[in-house]
């Protein structure tokens, strides 16, 4: 039997005086690793509610929904047995909220600039280099939307 694991998370970003958008990212040492806030589904909540919920539960921002960015496919063992992921990601916009209160489960929370979580998402890790591309096309999303602006 194939085992399947659904996660819902998110790219939080906010804009800043900076030219990009600063995306809020997670890092823990224990792996050496930055990563999206995102995590798995609880009994009855869709994948909007998850997402929006997780982000709130390690990271302490309150953010809103923009749009859907895709999913992304992944696996791991759990014990001698393949377990396949699939983490479904929205692009969110910052509300407010402290990112004091997270859930510790992260060494570290933080605003970077766009272009330094390319870098930072880029590492041997299977799952954060496919997130960089969530980013990219968050980050074509907002440019899309600025462009939009300045043409009205």
């Amino acid at each position: 039997m194939r085992k399947t694991h659904v996660s819902s998370g998110g790219v939080v970003y906010k804009l800043g005086s900076l030219s990009e958008p600063l995306v809020l990212i997670l890092y823990r040492r224990i792996t050496d690793s930055w990563h999206l806030p995102k995590g798995t589904l609880e009994d009855g909540e869709s994948l909007s509610e998850a997402a929006i919920r997780e982000v709130k539960e390690e990271t302490g921002a309150d953010v809103s929904i923009s749009r859907y960015l895709g999913m992304l496919k992944s696996w791991f063992y759990q014990g001698n047995e393949i377990v396949h992921k699939q983490t479904h990601y929205y692009l969110m916009s910052y509300q407010g909220g402290d990112l004091q209160t997270a859930d510790g489960a992260h060494d570290l929370v933080i605003w970077k600039p766009i272009s330094e979580a390319y870098e930072l998402l880029s590492t041997p890790l299977p799952e954060s280099e496919l997130e960089v591309g969530i980013v990219a096309e968050g980050w074509n999303v907002l440019r899309s939307h600025q462009q939009r602006g300045r043409e009205s």
